[in-house]
């Protein structure tokens, strides 16, 4: 699975099918924690081909216990996003599902591959 979504650049370059994919993902269990990166090019030909990303690579660290997280750790009221999306699965796609709940992702379809 991969994610694709519209993009306007602002620059002339507009994308209707941006292809992201989620890359070097890390869990680790015991400290209950994820990083992963996500990756954005401008098609999926784009990626195929083996050319560069059209966006800077973005970087998630996820969890419990650190002392830093993007994006910020929910209050005690809200969900505990390492146990719900990251605590069984498939890692890359428990990523996946998560960036469809931050705002700058919601608007993404899944590609199933």
């Amino acid at each position: 699975m991969s994610l694709k979504k519209a993009i306007d650049f602002k620059n002339g370059v507009i994308t209707d099918a941006a292809y992201i994919e989620v890359s070097n993902a890390n869990i680790d269990f015991t400290n209950k924690t994820v990083n992963f990166n996500v990756k954005t090019y401008l098609n999926k030909e784009v990626k195929d081909a083996g050319l560069g990303t059209i966006l800077p690579d973005k970087y998630y660290s996820v969890g419990q216990g650190m002392n830093y997280t993007i994006p910020p750790m929910p209050t005690p009221e809200q969900i505990n996003p390492f146990e719900t999306y990251f605590a069984s699965g498939d890692l890359k796609t428990n990523c996946e599902t998560y960036l469809l709940t931050l705002p700058e992702y919601s608007d993404c379809t899944i590609i199933a591959e």
